[in-house]
């Protein structure tokens, strides 16, 4: 079976610095008197989809962020069992669909056209948007790493979704289970803190001033993570170097298909995802 570790989600979260940096770096050479694209950096999407994908002898097999969202949160309801609700591909399409802008834009102003202020400011917000996305997804894989430290906090895990490892012999007993309990709100708490000091890290770096303060708090936080494993199968597609099971895949294409009738022109920026979309993505929260 895939084997997708700590390692993975460690070095998941080195990728997600990584294009953190290029966004800076892009955004800091944009406030210069006279930018030159050509020193702007396309940034990397493929080598993140490329980690979390493995392939054996049935086919590939993907590795998707979910996280445990208490019921009340997840459906209104008043059930004790935790949903588990998979938002890594939606925020990994949506931190791609940003890049993937961004980098039209630069491929077209490095073949000579030149787009003027307007075009730069659509530019460095685009990266400021990038960077604090990834920085989001960063830190969520960093805690995803630390959270699968330890057996007893995977059975903790595990039995918030009202499930439990295979022939487990060494089940929970009420001493250990709040010690797990106390384990997590640990980690939960040190993963908070360094979010909301990796977002405020960002504000005096960002083309808008205003951005982080304006959307920081409402960044991505995943407090339980757990990652499943999915094999490829019909119907599946790569949308912006992220995997979608069929059952995502086809209703995203359709709207895709709706929007492609609208050419991205070199002159003005790319749309955003929005209307129909945004209530498509709200597909991964059921």
């Amino acid at each position: 079976m895939a084997d997708f570790n700590i390692a993975t989600f460690e070095r998941a979260a080195t990728i997600l610095a990584d294009t953190v940096d290029d966004c800076l770096h892009n955004v800091a050479h944009l406030k210069t008197d006279w930018p030159d694209m050509t020193q702007l950096r396309v940034i990397d999407t493929a080598s993140l989809h490329n980690l979390l994908r493995t392939e054996e002898e049935g086919g590939k097999i993907y590795c998707v962020l979910g996280e445990a969202v208490p019921p009340a949160e997840a459906t209104g309801g008043d059930s004790q069992r935790c949903a588990l609700i998979r938002t890594g591909e939606e925020q990994r399409y949506r931190l791609n669909t940003a890049i993937s802008n961004a980098n039209v834009i630069v491929a077209t102003k490095r073949s000579g056209k030149d787009e003027g202020a307007e075009v730069l400011s659509f530019l460095g917000k685009s990266y400021d948007e990038i960077a604090l996305r990834a920085t989001a997804l960063e830190e969520a894989f960093i805690h995803l790493s630390k959270v699968l430290v330890g057996d007893d906090l995977q059975r903790l895990k595990l039995g918030l979704l009202q499930l439990q490892i295979a022939s487990d012999t060494n089940p929970l007993d009420d001493a250990r289970r709040a010690a797990a309990w106390a384990e997590l709100k640990r980690l939960v708490k040190i993963y908070h803190d360094r979010l909301q000091h990796a977002v405020g890290a960002l504000e005096g770096r960002t083309f808008d001033p205003a951005f982080v303060r304006n959307y920081g708090p409402g960044v991505y936080k995943n407090s339980v993570p757990i990652f499943e494993t999915e094999r490829d199968g019909p119907g599946a597609r790569i949308i912006n170097d992220v995997w979608f099971p069929e059952r995502y895949a086809t209703p995203l294409l359709h709207s895709l298909a709706e929007q492609q009738t609208q050419t991205i022109a070199p002159s003005r920026p790319p749309p955003r995802p929005r209307g129909r979309l945004s209530k498509l993505l709200d597909l991964f929260r059921r």
